[in-house]
């Protein structure tokens, strides 16, 4: 396994198109690190870098102390897994498996060893005669990763693996990767859209935005303390609700909306010079109770348009004068039907502001 740094990276395609600006990041040697981002953020973009599959514009990578720039990929110690599998049709599950060993000369009795170890791992030793035709999705992302560890890299790097997966074998592709980084502890760089694996896979997370790094850190780190808003509303299903609020000093820290009025601490240092000014408020679907309208603790009450029902939880979506909201809620009222009024009550240790004009949080 490896340390990777990236140091000041950019790179920009033909007719000026921006990939990746100022991208600076240290991936810690055994980590699972997660870029996430919406398509076209640049994180397979930065995947491709490490690689060696792209060329920089300007930067510099290290895998280990080894500067790569100039490196071509078979030389750089990386497996790389793609969201296609890119099997062999032609080959046999070893085959496949083993082609890679082969073209690097390495003796068979050690390719025979590597590919039954990982199909031993991986659970594919009586698949290591059919064909990829012959296997499903899930098996086929199997041997893609089976063949990335026989390589033995010190680094893997992961392109969206899961994204042609159906639900179900997506929850079981993702627990396997885990449990393989926690047997093999290698360095490992995925890339993926796709928030839920994001949370519950990396160590770290790195969310990117027009090839801008917004937030680095832990899943818990970013969900609980978004830098901005695009990464507040990025990570989180439903996503946070997002209301127009106008913060007040005189005569005492307030936030006031149309519907309802909440109150900040008096110990907030940063309300003395920040005045009277607009801001934006979020809140987190599941950070709202929902009680009874006339209720003395509410803080506002709104009409329900949408109940959606998922066994243990609920969605609840609201109507305010100037745009929805939704609420998550484990205990749906038994009596609460569509089109009815709805108290809401919020928890104020879990508001989140964000600046009107640059979406960067306010923190006291």
């Amino acid at each position: 396994m490896a340390a990777i740094r990236l140091k000041n990276v950019h790179k920009t395609y033909p007719n000026n198109v921006l990939a990746v600006s100022s991208f600076n990041l240290d991936i810690n040697e055994g980590e699972f690190l997660i870029l996430v981002g919406p398509s076209g953020c640049g994180k397979s973009t930065i995947l491709r870098l490490i690689a060696g599959l792209e060329e920089l514009t300007d930067g510099m990578i290290y895998i280990g102390d080894q500067l790569v720039n100039d490196v071509v990929p078979k030389d750089r110690n990386i497996a790389m897994v793609f969201q296609n599998y890119a099997l062999y049709p032609h080959m046999s599950v070893y085959q496949n498996m083993a082609f890679g060993l082969e073209m690097r000369k390495v003796p068979k009795t050690d390719i025979g060893d590597r590919v039954h170890e990982a199909a031993d791992m991986l659970q594919i030793i009586d698949l290591l005669d059919r064909k990829p035709k012959e296997l499903s999705g899930g098996q086929q992302q199997r041997v893609a990763l089976g063949r990335a560890i026989v390589q033995k890299p010190a680094v893997f790097l992961f392109d969206e693996p899961l994204s042609n997966l159906d639900a179900k074998l997506r929850v079981q592709m993702r627990a396997q990767i885990k449990t393989l980084h926690a047997l093999l502890k290698t360095t490992i760089v995925y890339v993926t859209h796709d928030q839920v694996e994001a949370m519950t896979m990396g160590d770290r997370i790195v969310i990117m935005h027009e090839g801008l790094i917004q937030q680095i850190g832990t899943p818990l780190e970013i969900y609980h303390q978004p830098r901005n808003r695009f990464v507040g509303e990025f990570i989180g299903s439903p996503p946070m609700n997002i209301l127009p609020v106008t913060i007040t000093t005189d005569p005492k820290p307030e936030l006031r909306h149309p519907d309802f009025v909440l109150p900040l601490a008096q110990t907030s240092a940063w309300l003395e010079s920040i005045g009277s000014r607009q801001v934006n408020l979020g809140i987190r679907p599941e950070d709202v109770t929902l009680a009874d309208p006339h209720s003395a603790d509410i803080h506002a009450t709104w009409p329900v348009v949408l109940i959606e029902s998922m066994g243990h939880e609920s969605l609840v979506y609201l109507k305010l004068a100037d745009g929805d909201f939704v609420a998550k809620v484990n205990d749906l009222p038994g009596s609460l039907k569509e089109g009815a009024d709805i108290g809401v009550r919020f928890q104020l240790d879990r508001l989140h502001l964000f600046h009107w004009e640059s979406g960067e949080v306010l923190a006291p």
